[in-house]
């Protein structure tokens, strides 16, 4: 069978756990009813911009069908066979697979049903691979039943339309889904017309990384984009016998070890752009990645994703988080280097007692924040200075003449970024910085060309690094009037005497300057969903304003416990 796959399933050392969680979790679903997906929950990113209502039912199939192709794969009895063909005919029954999110320009229904987008794709690549791993076990009628809606929602608008969908992770997404449709299905004529246009798509996928083999996306579109490459790879490897093999690329190997740079501590990630704070891994790629390349490195399993907290019930990772994980990870050994990705322009430094990274870059990447020249430091589980990451999804989230207003996010107001004459840095990839000296101990970023004004002429920080303490040097130049450097955190501060104690650390700046705190509340996506607090949190902005002058220096140092001010 393709991926290494056996039916039954086998028990392993590496996957016993998430067996028996996923058995648990089946038992607990067997008896509910699989409802369809109500029009009230449909129309509601249409007309209110909400998209959770809708997406916790349409997940709630897909978890019922990992869990029940799960329950027949060990062979737990013929009733989950049953089980997993009512959920199946309930998702052929769906109206589309596509979400509410990504239909709102389709004009009629026959583009709407045909929509081939991420979702769509990973109900097709879960369809077709359960087609194809239980061919002898499901009824004739619930097979026609694949093939006819794989055909008229995936197969046919492929090959009729050759879609693209640009330099991002949606074209491995849709290309895996729509390949391994026609790979599983064995339709070999149709695969051949669809061969150079799915080449295409995932040549684009590898073009959005930069040639360093940085996810400008950053941790969790990394495991998603960069999963469904890979499993498409391996199955164009195997169908192929070994002649289309994207693991032999020099940048696919790059790539990968991006999940070793990613991580601070545990399951703590850098949350640069849309990305959360924290997120538990998929085993199944990393452990295949350590197949493939020597030197990747897998946590402790206890933060492995957890099937129960899982917010979207993606099949083919959850099959591969099964089959792929053979044995438990080794201890990881404590990291102590400098990792530059001098094309992404991100530096990161684990060589003290915490953890500082930065990056500069452009303001149109993908997932884009208007950051450049932010940075964070992280300490002991907690982010000290911080990026704040994504926010919840919504219409207004990706309205690119709402997402960029106001404190937020996903504009430098919400960032340790400094305010020039009021004016924050501004979206384009025009509107860009650089890093321009990277050592073990020191980094310097120049990062006017953020802000596109032309009363700004030089605006450089330099970052020197050493064991308990961060000095941060800030120099501009211009004919603007005034700056205030901007420093954030979601650990409540406290100002005494022009100082700001965060934590352990005290924050201070060596020129005289007027300092205020302030905040904004923000709700991340998946608020809840086990990677990520629920419910709102708050952002404080910590705000030093210089009155006129033009450079200064800043210094974060660890402090005795016992030393501190009340």
């Amino acid at each position: 069978m393709y991926n290494g796959f056996t039916n039954p399933l086998i028990v392993t050392d590496g996957n016993c756990e998430m067996i028996a969680e996923v058995e648990r979790e089946a038992k607990n679903l067997f008896d509910q009813p699989i409802a369809a997906l109500p029009y009230s929950q449909f129309k509601l990113f249409a007309t209110t911009g909400s998209r959770v209502e809708y997406e916790e039912s349409y997940m709630e199939h897909r978890k019922m069908l990992c869990a029940s192709c799960a329950m027949v794969l060990l062979r737990k009895g013929d009733e989950w066979l049953d089980k997993l063909c009512d959920v199946i005919w309930a998702i052929c029954d769906e109206y589309t697979w596509a979400l509410p999110a990504h239909i709102v320009r389709c004009k009629n229904c026959d583009e709407t049903v045909t929509n081939i987008d991420l979702f769509s794709s990973e109900t097709a690549f879960a369809l077709s691979e359960i087609h194809y791993l239980l061919r002898d076990k499901l009824p004739q009628e619930v097979k026609a039943r694949i093939e006819y809606e794989l055909g008229r929602r995936i197969i046919t608008p492929y090959l009729e339309k050759k879609p693209k969908w640009g330099k991002n992770n949606w074209s491995a997404v849709c290309a895996s889904g729509v390949g391994a449709t026609l790979i599983y299905l064995g339709l070999d004529e149709k695969f051949a017309l669809a061969k150079d246009n799915l080449l295409l798509n995932l040549s684009d996928f590898l073009e959005s990384f930069p040639d360093d083999g940085c996810c400008l996306e950053g941790c969790l579109y990394w495991f998603y984009g960069f999963s469904h490459f890979c499993y498409i790879a391996q199955l164009l490897y195997e169908y192929t016998d070994g002649k289309i093999n994207y693991f032999a690329d020099e940048k696919v190997e790059k790539i990968a070890f991006f999940c070793n740079n990613i991580y601070l501590a545990d399951n703590f990630c850098i949350p640069f752009s849309d990305s959360p704070h924290t997120y538990n891994y998929n085993p199944g790629i990393l452990h295949f990645l350590a197949e493939k390349y020597d030197g990747i490195t897998i946590p402790p399993t206890q933060y492995a994703e957890k099937f129960e907290n899982s917010a979207r019930y993606r099949f083919a990772t959850f099959l591969r988080n099964l089959y792929w994980c053979k044995d438990l990870p080794k201890d990881k050994k404590m990291r102590n280097d400098v990792v530059v990705y001098p094309d992404s322009a991100w530096y990161i430094n684990r060589k003290n007692s915490y953890i500082f990274a930065a990056k500069a870059g452009h303001n149109d990447e993908p997932h884009n924040h208007n950051d450049v020249g932010s940075f964070l430091v992280f300490d002991g589980g907690k982010y000290i200075l911080d990026d704040v990451g994504w926010a919840k999804y919504d219409s207004k989230y990706f309205d690119p003449n709402e997402r960029y207003k106001g404190t937020s996010c996903t504009t430098s107001l919400g960032h340790s970024l400094p305010i020039v004459d009021g004016c924050a840095q501004k979206f384009g990839k025009e509107y860009c910085g650089k890093i321009v000296s990277a050592t073990d101990d020191r980094a310097a970023i120049e990062y006017s060309g953020a802000y596109g004004l032309d009363t700004l002429t030089k605006l450089e920080r330099c970052f020197v690094l050493q064991k308990d303490r961060v000095v941060i040097t800030e120099k501009a130049t211009g004919d603007f009037e005034n700056i205030v450097f901007r420093f954030t955190t979601r650990t409540n501060p406290f100002l005494c005497d022009n100082e700001v104690r965060i934590e352990d650390y005290i924050l201070k700046c060596t020129e005289k300057a007027d300092v205020s705190l302030s905040h904004f509340d923000f709700e991340p996506r998946f608020a809840g969903f086990g990677t990520e607090k629920a419910g709102y949190e708050r952002v404080y902005l910590i705000d030093f304003d210089l009155n006129g002058k033009k450079q200064a220096e800043f210094i974060l140092e660890k402090q005795d416990k016992n030393n501190f001010f009340l």
